[in-house]
């Protein structure tokens, strides 16, 4: 269903799935289907893939550390978005996952990120009232923290 322009922007870094972003010309795409002519061109974009792209690109640039990495695996992140910001608020680089995947890609992103903590949050963590704090970069065992306690823990792991 292309005409004439084809496009795509693949990536090395990212195994089987190289596209970022792709499209083309459909110029009779909408007359083929019964419609009037319509010379048209469109494309598509990977947003968890670009985010993924920036975030391993930018590991080699010197920067801001990243102090904590938040990952929600629940339906409402609502929450985690403002652990995030008093994180924020307290002068902390927070980031927080975006999109899907399973929690173990997550945390190993998380790591690639130069992150000292992961907060986790998921459907458990989520009934129980808690987080999960995990950090990466020194032998401490994981815990879990309730929610009015987290952003306190945090700044005393990062301290």
């Amino acid at each position: 269903y292309y005409t004439a322009t084809v496009f795509e922007c693949p990536t090395d870094r990212r195994g089987a799935q190289s596209a970022v972003f792709a499209g083309g010309r459909y110029d009779t795409l909408i007359e083929n289907r019964g419609g009037r002519p319509a010379p048209a061109i469109g494309f598509a974009m990977g947003m968890e893939r670009l985010v993924e792209l920036v975030m391993l690109q930018s590991n080699g640039i010197e920067g801001d550390p990243v102090h904590a990495y938040m990952i929600d695996m629940t339906d409402s992140p609502d929450l985690s978005v403002v652990i995030s910001e008093k994180l924020r608020d307290r002068g902390f680089n927070v980031v927080e996952h975006c999109g899907g995947g399973k929690l173990g890609n997550r945390l190993k992103r998380a790591d690639q990120s130069g992150a000292v903590l992961a907060l986790i949050r998921g459907q458990e963590e989520s009934e129980s009232g808690v987080i999960q704090l995990k950090h990466l970069r020194k032998s401490i065992p994981q815990a879990n923290v309730p929610l009015d306690e987290v952003v306190d823990r945090c700044v005393e792991y990062l301290a």
